[in-house]
């Protein structure tokens, strides 16, 4: 390997290297700021529904520096930021756009997931029960994102190149989780889940009524790039 190799080499490690680091503040940041938004939410909430509060609970709470929840009735949303700096395939939406090929190092995202769990799932501790993946918010080293997910998230949020992470945008990302999970209802579960029960299942039961319950389709661990058909 002669001097030139390594030193390309050495220059392209160390350009990574740098974005990612950038890309990881950038996304810290703007969790943060979903943060600040999540607490005016709850305090709006607060107020509007004190005169409802035994029907109506809400509440915020933070877990470390990347895990933040906000409950709401029923519904309990998780935002959970991702440590890690991820790029996409190929054959992604983002490569085939002019912003991404002017600069390959934008396509260098961190990730934000926001689930919805069921309020009585957290309440009771019951670790069997599932959530949903509602969306995962993709953010560049230059603010810029886009979303993946169900519903709204499947066509919002998709403009790559000219969409910036900013305080009016986190805004209507939360108000979209918000709706989303209060229209996304829960079903009974299949006759086939209470067939049989082992016994220390009834005596949890009894205790928590711990069957295992959850959103609709519940989460089972979602590729990060399992929904890139665009």
């Amino acid at each position: 390997m002669n001097n030139q190799d390594t030193e390309q080499i050495i220059d392209g490690l160390f350009l990574k290297a740098i974005t990612k680091k950038i890309v990881f503040k950038k996304t810290l940041i703007s969790f943060n700021q979903i943060k600040d938004q999540l607490r005016i939410y709850e305090r709006w909430m607060q107020g509007r529904f004190n005169r409802y509060e035994t029907i109506i609970d809400t509440e915020y709470l933070e877990h470390g520096d990347f895990e933040v929840e906000m409950k709401f009735g029923t519904d309990t949303l998780i935002f959970l930021m991702h440590t890690d700096v991820f790029t996409f395939p190929e054959d992604h939406f983002m490569h085939k756009t002019n912003y991404v090929k002017e600069d390959p190092l934008r396509a260098y995202a961190g990730m934000i997931m926001i689930y919805d769990f069921l309020s009585d799932s957290i309440k009771y501790n019951r670790v069997d029960d599932v959530g949903t993946l509602i969306g995962r918010i993709f953010i560049n080293k230059e603010g810029h994102f886009f979303i993946h997910g169900q519903k709204q998230y499947s066509y919002l949020f998709r403009d790559f190149a000219n969409t910036e992470i900013d305080k009016k945008n986190i805004k209507l990302i939360i108000e979209t989780s918000i709706k989303q999970a209060i229209d996304f209802d829960m079903y009974a579960p299949p006759l086939e889940a209470f067939t049989q029960i082992t016994l220390l299942q009834k005596v949890a039961a009894t205790e928590n009524f711990s069957l295992k319950t959850g959103k609709r389709l519940g989460f089972r661990g979602v590729d990060i790039y399992d929904d890139d058909k665009d």
